[in-house]
């Protein structure tokens, strides 16, 4: 996005374009500042950074739920909102925003299963060879996932699970959810109803790109981000989530998303002399969460242990405070990130009702 709008300013006499990056000095694994760098070595670009590892992800928290107006489930949002902060700063009113350019594009994985179902092995093993290779993973994980787990029966896959202790929809409870809460309000039959087809296995690229285009978490992260947007007040805007573009995407054949293990591969191509190399052929993209973890214990620890160990009565109905307490005894002393979302969600709750006076 930013090497297109760059190109497109100079091409109609425009000024510099102002680019906002988070940096992780302190998280390298997060940071992406090679790649950051490549691209603000082409002209027309006036780059602004956000040291992002030296902030609370509760940040600002009372603002934060006032313009939210609900207990956010967005971990990250204090990155986005920081940013714009900064942005207003420099007297910028609109950014443009690269959330979930790879739905719309799609990585195409799932070709895979379209392939195997075809008896096209070869095919299937030269693209599970690319993307190990790409994408530093097992070619296990490519083969069980899209060739041998959507393509077993359906009685088989119950039979194993029962084997091996696992509920039949093949998913658990978060264990700190309150289990009178769970069976009152009927959770387990609200997830069946929710996931629906969802939680049969497609057969084909496009089937899989579709359901991933109208998967309903897309429409409430948009949601979430314009809120924190308009709080400064300025607007975000998704070139990606073009209708137009989206239609395209879909109706491509999957050898044009995913070739030799190259997902994404007409982006790739589209970008050629206009992204930088390095990131035009780029395997994966770095993780966030590590960031996360780490913020949650260096900047909130004194809140979440005082909220933990007396603040969050007002949840008891809804989450269970003992297996909540277990739960980040574990997360303070593993840093699992499934617990430390687990652990942020429950506060995040129970601050929500402090600050807002509602009785639970």
């Amino acid at each position: 996005i930013v090497c297109m709008a760059r190109q497109l300013l100079s091409q109609n006499g425009g000024g510099r374009l102002h680019t906002f990056s988070a940096i992780f000095n302190d998280v390298p694994e997060c940071d992406e500042r090679p790649y950051i760098n490549a691209v603000l070595a082409q002209d027309g670009l006036e780059p602004h950074y956000l040291n992002a590892d030296r902030i609370s992800p509760w940040v600002d928290l009372d603002r934060v739920f006032y313009h939210e107006d609900e207990p956010f489930p967005a971990p990250n949002l204090f990155i986005d909102w920081t940013i714009c902060q900064v942005a207003k700063e420099h007297g910028v009113r609109v950014l443009l925003n690269g959330l979930d350019g790879d739905t719309t594009v799609s990585h195409g994985i799932a070709y895979l299963t379209e392939l195997a179902s075809e008896g096209r092995l070869g095919t299937v093993f030269g693209e599970i060879n690319g993307l190990s290779e790409h994408f530093k993973q097992t070619r296990w994980k490519f083969l069980r996932s899209y060739c041998i787990g959507p393509l077993v029966p359906k009685p088989m896959k119950q039979v194993w699970r029962i084997l091996h202790g696992r509920h039949h929809l093949g998913w658990k409870l978060n264990e700190i959810i309150n289990p009178d809460f769970a069976k009152r309000v009927g959770i387990r039959n609200r997830v069946r109803t929710l996931r629906g087809k969802t939680a049969q296995s497609v057969r084909t690229e496009r089937e899989d790109h579709y359901r991933r285009l109208t998967y309903g978490g897309i429409a409430v992260t948009l949601e979430i981000e314009d809120k924190a947007a308009a709080a400064y007040p300025l607007e975000f805007r998704y070139p990606f989530f073009d209708r137009r573009l989206i239609e395209f995407c879909l109706a491509l054949p999957p050898i044009q998303k995913i070739h030799q293990g190259w997902t994404r591969l007409i982006m790739r191509r589209a970008m050629t002399d206009i992204l930088p190399k390095e990131i035009q052929w780029r395997g994966g993209k770095s993780d966030l969460s590590p960031n996360f973890n780490r913020a949650l214990l260096i900047f909130e620890r004194e809140r979440l242990e005082k909220m933990i160990w007396g603040g969050v009565k007002v949840i008891e109905n809804y989450i269970d405070i003992s297996a909540l307490q277990t739960t980040y005894k574990r997360f303070a002393s593993k840093g699992s990130h499934d617990d430390a979302v687990f652990v942020w969600n429950a506060v995040n709750l129970a601050l929500w009702i402090h600050g807002t006076g509602i009785v639970s």
